[in-house]
């Protein structure tokens, strides 16, 4: 996806949005997809939280993701807000984009390595 206008720093691109299930649940459901989201984490597998979009997800899980040995870097970073009681992630710009550039993501932001990224471009 790349950004069809130019986009200022810390600009609100996209709520990250889909069904949230418990990381035990989601490991054991093969169908799902591999556009997770944490949302919130324990060192748990039975209470830490993802989000899963392949259901009902929205146009933020098709920004593309950086892998570990890309030379592009990520101009988009997320945040987690306590909404009515609700933890909801958004997705915003860290820099100001360009028309035309690319929106990356480092899904390995908080913990480097933790997913395999080497198929992300």
């Amino acid at each position: 996806m790349v950004a069809d206008e130019n986009i200022s720093d810390l600009t609100l691109i996209a709520e990250y949005s889909g069904e949230v299930k418990t990381l035990r649940n989601y490991i054991q459901e093969p169908e799902d997809s591999n556009d997770i989201m944490d949302l919130l984490r324990t060192g748990h597998s039975k209470s830490s939280l993802v989000i899963c979009p392949n259901r009902r997800g929205n146009i933020a899980r098709f920004i593309s993701g950086i892998n570990n040995s890309s030379s592009s870097k990520a101009n988009l970073k997320c945040t987690r807000f306590n909404v009515d009681g609700r933890v909801r992630v958004l997705i915003y710009a860290n820099k100001n984009i360009k028309k035309g550039e690319l929106l990356c993501y480092d899904y390995n932001g908080l913990i480097p390595n933790q997913y395999d990224t080497q198929n992300f471009i």
